[in-house]
């Protein structure tokens, strides 16, 4: 590579590295405070969530990949154009065309980095995420309450409390709050066991020796019960963990071959087309005046990624129903996209543009 090649390969793939790692911590962020939250609230075990934050990362890298070109390749040749040095590079003859090959070097790899994760990385981390969450279901703790914890519901109708509990495993002085259409009940016992039902999977907490309040708050008709066994649900069966289609691998979809195996298909092979297909819009995106302010650049370019992508979602779905033939697919969208880097060079080129004819100057 010629100087002029290394200098802007090193400018594009810094910015690059820096926009791609800023987006995916900001999305790693996100998803590990939702895991945080469902551990908390005891639906997913804490030993699970540091292995499912990380094959989602993965997942969201190979997405991430292209993106982070186009947008960090944006900065970089659009900072060069402020500070002139486009503009030098043009005077010595270093034009569009030259200025594309460390361009598409640079796209080349993100091609290769992005297409392998989605291809094959990907798959294998969503299946293997499905799996450690199944088994970490089903090896979660048995005990769902905890001692000293009031556990509510999701829709706060219902909640639990258990006091400590006892040597031989019983819950001492358990109590029950239960909001229905016929008013509030209270269930309140010294001891309480938790039970699982063999023939569906629930889990129920069986008071012992205790009393049972019915009735409506202010209203003098309620109803008092001693019992001596009393159950009540607190949590039902665990839904088995379904794998989804992303965790299906690329071979199976090429060999099965249904409407929705191609859709999948596409999407994964979107990612490395779509690493080409936006290094050559951000070029004419970056170049022009540079006295321009670089809002405008950005925000157009934001606003073309935005179609790009919701196209590619929409050539999805139509894949998915057969509305367009599968060996098509996404390609549309992106010889649609290819036709508005070619019309937004030529703009930049000046091609198109009606010119105004300079003044004319009276002789002396």
């Amino acid at each position: 590579m010629s100087v002029i090649d290394r200098y802007l390969v090193r400018q594009i793939a810094s910015a690059w590295l820096a926009v791609t790692a800023v987006l995916w911590l900001i999305l790693v962020v996100n998803r590990l405070v939702r895991y945080l939250g469902e551990a908390a609230s005891g639906d997913l075990p804490g030993g699970a969530v540091l292995a499912l934050i990380g094959l989602k990362g993965l997942g969201y890298l190979a997405l991430l990949v292209p993106v982070g070109l186009y947008l960090g390749a944006l900065l970089a040749l659009t900072r060069l154009n402020q500070e002139r040095e486009l503009v030098v590079m043009a005077a010595c003859g270093a034009g569009p065309a030259r200025l594309y090959r460390p361009l598409l070097m640079a796209a080349a790899l993100a091609a290769a980095i992005g297409g392998a994760l989605s291809l094959w990385v990907a798959p294998w981390a969503a299946a293997r995420g499905y799996e450690i969450r199944a088994e970490a279901e089903r090896a979660a703790d048995t005990r769902v309450l905890r001692p000293g914890v009031f556990q509510g519901s999701r829709l706060g109708r219902r909640v639990f409390y258990v006091e400590a509990v006892g040597p031989d495993g019983a819950l001492l002085n358990p109590f029950a709050y239960a909001e229905g259409r016929e008013g509030i009940v209270v269930v309140s016992a010294a001891r309480a066991r938790e039970r699982t039902d063999p023939a569906t999977g629930d889990r129920y907490l069986e008071f012992e020796s205790g009393w049972r309040y019915e009735g409506r708050p202010g209203a003098a008709d309620f109803r008092v019960l001693r019992y001596v066994r009393h159950g009540v649900r607190i949590r039902a069966a665990p839904v088995a963990v379904r794998a989804k289609h992303d965790a299906v691998p690329t071979a199976t979809l090429l060999a099965r071959g249904a409407p929705r195996d191609w859709a999948e298909l596409h999407w994964r092979l979107a990612v490395p087309f779509s690493a080409f297909v936006l290094a050559l819009i951000v070029l004419p995106l970056a170049r022009g005046n540079p006295r321009r302010p670089r809002g405008w650049r950005i925000g157009a370019a934001l606003a073309l990624y935005l179609a790009y992508a919701n196209l590619l979602t929409v050539g999805e779905v139509w894949t998915e129903k057969g509305l367009v033939p599968p060996w098509l697919g996404m390609g549309w969208v992106h010889g649609l996209m290819l036709a508005v880097a070619g019309a937004l060079l030529a703009w930049e080129r000046g091609l198109g543009r009606r010119r105004r004819p300079a003044p004319a100057r009276s002789l002396p």
